[in-house]
């Protein structure tokens, strides 16, 4: 029988640090896709910082994975073409969810062009090294990866910006317009429109303010413009339209009587330019009043925006990046500690091994 070929450990070794390689390649396309979901397809893509909880986890999850696959590279890979060639996919995969822009390909290969440096660096610390320390090998321009791959997020929100501006003008992401409105909503709700809600028409809100004006001023109901066509409403429910304290009550909670009466009132077109009386614009009795609110305040900071258009793109990247970078710092100790980590995990298993060898010293002698 022939004896089965044993693989060397220097092949061996070859094979696993293409394996960190396609881990490093599949992380990095991971990685912009998360980024992609959030400057194209969610709450990130309307021109705003803010946006869905999940968006920012998600790009916050692909900035810790980009980074702690690059730090295992550096501490793990030795071959240089493996280095090379597993950058290069890893950079060049941007383009796959990304559109293809002259800056975000300059900003890409600035990327890459880092990435290698940092590898050189964090190559000639592993090195020069005594004793084995992860932290202290990545220290050396590990930084400067995170830094630089801020700039590429930075400049694909820039991009995803300005396309955003061109078709859609800026725009503030619904979910976040509505979570703010909770708080007013309450508000309202208690101070000035009992029983309001963001879900009524805007006609509904007219005719509840036009109510509680009345309510306030002690007038009578007869006063309100649609007394005729209510009283037959009001004799079939049983209401004594001679008392006006009985008949007031009755259209707040009687549901036909409050019915019929915003009915009337919507045909007295009273109700057509709500927002209007406050400078937000014209807007349909039967639309909810949130879908008019949020198209009116973004109308409104379209029109406040208009003269600063092109600055608005560079100044939502700007502090985007700034942002990023705030964060980054936390995540550098926190991919510091992961990766030592995964190197405790790959000894302990054998996938790794820590050999010491003997090294000659150069002197300076006179």
């Amino acid at each position: 029988m022939e004896k089965k070929k044993e693989t060397s450990p220097a092949n061996y070794s070859l094979l696993k640090q293409i394996g960190i390689g396609v881990v490093t390649v599949i992380s990095f396309i991971l990685a912009w896709y998360l980024s992609y979901r959030f400057f194209y397809q969610g709450e990130g893509a309307v021109m705003s910082l803010w946006g869905k909880t999940t968006d920012f986890i998600g790009l916050f999850t692909g900035i810790f994975l980009v980074g702690a696959v690059v730090g295992l590279v550096g501490v793990l890979v030795e071959k240089w073409w493996v280095v090379v060639a597993t950058y290069f996919l890893a950079t060049a995969s941007f383009f796959i969810f990304s559109p293809f822009k002259l800056l975000s390909l300059t900003a890409t290969l600035f990327f890459l062009i880092v990435l290698v440096l940092t590898f050189l660096s964090i190559e000639q610390e592993r090195k020069v090294r005594i004793r084995v320390s992860v932290y202290k090998i990545l220290r050396r321009g590990f930084p400067a990866v995170l830094t630089m791959l801020t700039i590429v997020l930075a400049v694909s929100y820039y991009i995803s910006t300005v396309e955003g501006i061109k078709n859609n003008g800026v725009q503030i992401p619904r979910q976040s317009f509505e979570s703010s409105t909770g708080i007013l909503e309450k508000y309202i709700s208690e101070a000035y429109i009992p029983g309001f809600s963001k879900n009524m028409t805007v006609s509904e809100v007219s005719f509840q303010l036009f109510f509680n004006e009345v309510s306030k001023a002690g007038d009578n109901w007869r006063d309100m413009g649609i007394a005729p066509e209510l009283e037959s409403t009001l004799e079939a429910e049983d209401i004594d339209t001679d008392d006006n304290q009985a008949v007031m009550e009755a259209i707040q909670d009687n549901q036909v009587v409050h019915d019929k009466a915003l009915e009337l009132y919507q045909g007295t077109g009273a109700s057509d330019n709500l927002l209007g009386s406050f400078g937000l614009g014209d807007v349909a009795s039967s639309q909810p009043i949130i879908d008019a609110a949020y198209n009116a305040f973004n109308d409104k900071i379209n029109d406040l925006l208009a003269p600063y258009r092109s600055i608005v793109p560079i100044a939502f990247a700007i502090t985007f990046f700034l942002i990023l970078q705030f964060f980054t710092f936390f995540i550098k100790w926190g991919v510091y500690g992961v990766i030592w980590l995964i190197f405790i995990l790959l000894k302990a298993v054998g996938f790794v091994k820590v050999v010491k060898v003997k090294k000659e010293v150069e002197e300076i002698k006179l």
